[in-house]
């Protein structure tokens, strides 16, 4: 499901593409370390591509406008998946509330939702930055460890970070207009950015 496509602020459009997916967790049996199951405080996804929500799935989707406030209120069939997008008149920000569950298990796999934001052009250098404990920005790279070697055996979930207030990408290069997006959120996360001009951040 597809959401915010682009946003015009004074004058400017700059596109942006959000879209709810999955990763499938690992059913392990929790008798050693290796054999952690994914669950509660464990992210171990068992594939290390997302699944995202086909935007063609059938969904209905209603547009509320008002002098202040234009919603986007979407929803997607069976029902496990809905949101309201909101934005301000004179406000550059755009406001995601999401509602997820009950999450379908009858298929036997376990699944752990994500929402992907991405700008279309935004060089981010495989750099992201999440705040510490609500404090200071800390600067993160994929992949990278700066003070030992990371030994690359889960490259999901070794990349994923806290999020308890924001987690924000910029343009990384000098030749480039300086361009940032910073998702706010309003209850601790995990986010990270695995590709250039993406932020994303596990929901459940």
């Amino acid at each position: 499901m597809k959401g915010l496509r682009s946003k015009h602020t004074g004058g400017i459009k700059e596109s942006i593409q959000q879209v709810f997916g999955w990763y499938e967790g690992h059913a392990g049996q929790n008798l050693w370390p290796t054999d952690r199951a994914s669950g509660a405080y464990i992210f171990r996804p068992a594939t290390q591509k997302p699944q995202y929500l086909d935007s063609h799935d059938s969904h209905s989707a209603k547009i509320y406008k008002g002098p202040i406030v234009h919603e986007l209120h979407q929803y997607m069939e069976p029902g496990w998946v809905s949101q309201v997008i909101r934005t301000y008149a004179n406000d550059p920000d755009v406001e995601f509330e999401w509602l997820i569950g009950p999450i379908p298990i009858s298929d036997g796999v376990g699944k752990e939702i994500i929402t992907a934001y991405s700008s279309l052009d935004l060089d981010s250098q495989n750099t992201f930055y999440t705040d510490s404990n609500g404090r200071q920005m800390l600067k993160r790279v994929k992949d990278y460890r700066p003070t030992w070697t990371l030994n690359k055996t889960e490259p999901v979930s070794e990349n994923y970070y806290p999020v308890n207030s924001r987690i924000a990408i910029s343009t990384n290069n000098e030749n480039d207009q300086f361009k940032q997006i910073t998702v706010l959120t309003d209850r601790s996360q995990g986010g990270t950015s695995m590709q250039d001009g993406q932020v994303l951040t596990k929901n459940c």
